[in-house]
Formats: C-alpha cells, structure tokens, sequence
C-alpha cells in the first residue's frame, strides 16, 4: 500500500429520530377482492435492504383483479425483467402514491398506452413518467392483473404507500387494512455483543447468544447458565424477533422493539417510514456478520457512527452499555406489532472488571477506512480500491491480498467479508493482455457456496491497462474473460429440418436466453425486418414474442439478436410460417 488520500472531513451525522404521524384510516380500500393474507409486511428484513410494502398473497394464481386502492392517476409505468417487473405507481390528490408490482399485465387503456411507449422506443424495459389526467383510475376500478414479473419468487401482488412529495415508503397498515392480527411477535433470542477488542462476555471477546422461552407471559433465557452473563467492555445488545398474524402466512418483520436496562429506556425504534435511499442500512440496523453466516436477523440495539436511518425514538449512549464492577443490569425488550400485540422478553448481564490485557501493536501499521470521509489505498501498478465517504458504518481496518502470480488473470482478496460496506467501493485492477483480450475482461466476485466456485461478474470497464468496476461487498475478486456469446434456443417449438413449420397455432414464441459470464445486456426482436415487443423473464431466462400481429402473413422471417455486457453478439434467424 503505497498512497493513502483523503477528503474533507464531513460533520458527524445527527441522529434523526422517527416522527409519528396520523395516517387516514378510512381513505384506501383492499387492492384485492379478498381476505388481506400477507407473505411479507413493510420493514421486513431482506438482505441488503428493507422490505419496502406489503406482499399480498394471491392464493398462488396470477391474474388475480388488481384495484386502484383509491382515486388517482397512473403517473408511472416500470417494465422490467428484475425488481418489481411489471409495476404501476397512482398518485392520489391526498399526498400518497400507492404502487402495484409483479404484474402480469395491465388493464387495457394502461396497457395500449405503455406498449406504444415500448414500440416507439423499440425496448421491453420502460420507466415512464405519465402525466396527470392522462390515465386517470377510479377508485375500486381493475387497473391491472396480479402475476410473477420481475424478481419475484411465487406469484403475489406486492403493495406500497408511499409520500408523493418526499418517496419515502411508509407502512401501508398505519393506513388502516384490514389485517386479521390479534397474535404478539415471537422472541427467539437476545444476544449479547462485544463493540471492540477490550470487550469481554464471559471471559471471551465474542458474540454470545441467549436462547429464549416463553414462561408465564414473559421470554426469559433457556438454559441456567446464560442467567447471568460476565460482561465489561464496551457492549451492545441484539434481538432476533418476528411478527404473526392470526392467519398461518409466513414470519413478518416487526414493527417495534424497544429496550430498558434496569427499568430505564435506551432504545426504541419503529418501522414507520424508510426513505428508499437509506435502505441498505439494514446492514448496520443488523448483525451482519451473524446474517451472512447463519441467515439468522439479529437486530441491534445500538447504532454505529454512519446510521442515518429515521425510525429511531430512543437511543441513549448510542445504545451502548459500559458496566460498572459488580453492578448487575437487569435488561427488558418489548416487541410490538401495528395493531398493538406486544411480547417482553428479560434476561439480566453483570459488569465485572476486565481482566484482558492490551496487546501490544508490533505488527506494520493497519490501514483505516473511515466511515466519515473518502479515502484510497493503492498500490502502484498492481491495483486501486477507492472508498468515498459513508462506505462503511464506522471506521474500519483495510487490509487486502494481492496476486498476479499470472497477470492476465490477477486476483485481489479484501478483507472482511463479515463486514459490510454501504457505498460501492471502486476497484481497479492492472491487467496484463493483449488489446483484444482486454476488451473482454470482467471483474467477478469469487464465491463458495457449498464447495462450488461461483464467479459473479460484476459491470467493468476497461482503460489504460485497468479493468474497473464498483463493488459493493468485501471479499475476493479476479479478473475473467467473456469470449462466448450468449445462447438462444427455442422453448416451445423446434425449427429444425429442411420442411418449414407453421407456428401459427402457437400463442407466443417462446426462447431461453442465457449467458455464460458477463450477463444479457440487450435482446432485440424482429419479424420482416420490423421491431417486435420481446417479454425477458429474466429470473427464467425466458424470451416470450406475441406474434399474433403476424397470423396469417405466412413465411416470416424471425431475428432475435442477444448481446451480452462484454459486446459478444448471437443472432438467431429463423423462417417460419405465421
């Protein structure tokens, strides 16, 4: 490491503390004709983000009736193979915007309007801004029909309420849905955690986890031996809970989760509102460490310095506790949902004097990323990893592995991957090729789920020797290279032989696209020469053409061209009669 630079210092963040608000009760009716049953609720973990509405079962069928929850306009359509797919946002003249994602499809007016803006650019993926009056909804009135698009995992409809002015998503049960819930969440476990290397639980500088049971109303620890943890040092605490509803529908995120030491509160927060720019907080706002090892959501009680989240009431001493010798703390978490259900759980630690003695720092000085201003490490000729400010939660030790044992496929390790970073980091990495090779390097991220090696490719670019890109997790990464285009093979019919087919019984053509390395970038779409609207079900890998337009033309000819990120192009051209 052989340069070290840094911006302006920025102002320490103020701590900006939830506001509770008066939502109307009566204003929104059910976007479905049915029982609200719920897969996920506003403010559920998931990693990397918040869980931004409701996931509104629909009995596993797409097509379900979707209904404008109140009077409005559409004022944007999304299109696109990943996040919410097909998506509809209607603005409401009370402040709110109310969004329908994972469509199928929509209504007709919405839907001629939305594939005349898909023909007239020639894309599949659109993001429009529709403007007011152009397609207004009544409220109750069918505006779509619910489905599996975009990243969904099963088919549902997923539901927010947002501010119109500001974005920010807000809980869409503060609004009054009705939702049967007359069950308080579940409290699993409390855990104990040491906030830096002089901390010490039982003797340990580790995380120590307290298993809980419900006992007379109250969760109370599982086994004797965690009634009275040994704690000193700095310490922070953690709870893992989930929320129920009266109904049998999946663990839910909870609304709020406040804690008292000795009767005194120092933390409190609500799942309110979250502005959709802080929602990879959830990374802080959790033990991230413990997710990524075990899958297992514990959420923190107390904040690190880069925490900008607004859901917070109460937080005292930044959540933290510094026991006294012999002084026992006697902690009480409370867990609420929306409609008022609560659970406590209480388990009690005891302050002792620390008996750990500093290690003496004999080791090359460690390289610190702060969280409060940007900085870059380099080492000349070999590699770059720039930080801006706010990439991580508090400063952070930066150390990292480099080899180029073979320069045109250099790996670099940056380490800890238990660590999260908030902002992407900017990675570059010299690289020795020839000219033409270079234009086909992909920086991927290396991973070993199970024992199976994944490389995912991250978006690069390539100049002056360096192949870059931004990263967004620590860990190890090299450099590959993407020479073979992508592959299209039809799904539903097969073109093969010297007799031409007539597909015209067929409702679509249907393909499955792929790509080794880099990933799809483009797909285009063709009949005689003419551009035609091509569905990417990318979680599928799934091309679907309505040739309807073309029944009864006879021979046509079918072009599909696929390029993939790193400019590999497949083309496949076909004729067939129609």
């Amino acid at each position: 490491m052989k340069r070290i630079t840094s911006a302006l210092l920025l102002c320490m963040p103020l701590l900006v503390m939830a506001q509770k608000a008066d939502y109307p009760k009566n204003y929104f009716q059910s976007p479905i004709d049915a029982p609200l049953l719920l897969a996920g609720n506003f403010g559920e973990l998931r990693p990397n983000h918040f869980h931004a509405g409701l996931d509104i079962t629909t009995s596993g069928k797409e097509g379900v009736a979707i209904f404008a929850a109140a009077e409005g306009y559409v004022s944007r359509i999304r299109v696109s193979p990943f996040g919410y797919g097909k998506a509809l946002y209607v603005t409401h003249p009370n402040g709110y915007t109310t969004v329908y994602g994972h469509l199928s499809n929509f209504s007709k007016d919405i839907g001629l309007y939305a594939e005349q803006q898909q023909y007239q650019a020639e894309i599949f993926e659109i993001d429009i801004t529709v403007e007011p009056g152009k397609l207004p909804v009544k409220k109750g009135e069918i505006i779509a029909r619910s489905g599996n698009s975009g990243s969904s995992g099963g088919p549902h409809l997923h539901f927010e309420v947002r501010d119109t002015k500001t974005e920010d998503a807000i809980n869409p049960l503060l609004f009054g849905f009705a939702v049967a819930d007359k069950v308080a969440p579940v409290i699993v476990q409390a855990a104990i955690i040491p906030l830096d290397a002089d901390a010490r639980i039982n003797g340990k500088n580790e995380k120590k986890l307290i298993p809980l049971k419900l006992l007379k109303g109250i969760y109370v620890p599982q086994n004797p031996a965690d009634s009275m943890p040994r704690v000193s040092g700095r310490i922070g605490f953690a709870l893992e809970t989930y929320d129920k509803e009266s109904t049998p529908h999946g663990k839910n995120g909870t609304y709020s989760v406040s804690l008292a030491i000795n009767n005194s509160p120092v933390y409190a927060h609500r799942l309110e509102r979250i502005p959709f720019e802080h929602s990879r907080y959830i990374n802080c706002f959790t033990h991230y460490a413990t997710q990524l090892s075990s899958k297992t959501w514990l959420q923190c009680s107390y904040l690190p310095p880069n925490n900008l989240l607004p859901v917070y009431d109460t937080v005292v001493n930044h959540g933290e506790l510094i026991p006294e010798q012999n002084k026992r703390y006697t902690l009480r978490y409370t867990a609420s949902d929306v409609n008022g259900n609560k659970a406590t759980a209480s388990f009690s630690v005891r302050g002792e004097k620390s008996t750990h003695t500093p290690v003496i720092q004999t080791t090359p000085f460690v390289q610190i990323i702060p969280w409060d201003t940007s900085v870059t490490f380099e080492s000349t000729g070999e590699w770059i990893a720039e930080f801006p400010a706010r990439s991580v939660y508090d400063h952070t030790p930066f150390r990292c592995a480099f080899n180029n044992k073979d320069p045109a496929r250099p790996r670099i390790t940056l380490y800890n991957n238990t660590l999260p970073l908030h902002k992407p980091c900017t990675l570059s990495i010299a690289v020795k090729n020839t000219e033409q090779q270079l234009a086909k390097a992909v920086i991927c991220e290396e991973t070993t789920p199970g024992k199976a090696v994944r490389y995912n490719a991250v978006t690069t670019t390539v100049q002056n020797g360096y192949a870059t890109a931004f990263i967004k997790n620590f860990g190890v990464y090299v450099v590959r290279y993407d020479t073979i285009a992508p592959a299209i093979t039809p799904s539903n019919f097969d073109l093969k032989g010297k007799t031409q087919k007539n597909l015209s019984a067929l409702s679509a053509l249907q393909f499955t696209i792929s790509d080794n390395l880099s990933g799809i970038k483009t797909y285009r779409a063709t009949i005689n020469g003419k551009w035609i609207l091509a569905d990417y079900d990318a979680k599928n890998k799934r091309l679907t053409i309505d040739h309807s337009k073309y029944k009864g033309q006879g021979s046509c000819l079918i072009r599909i061209e696929i390029t993939d990120k790193c400019g590999n192009l497949k083309v496949y051209e076909k004729t067939a009669t129609l």
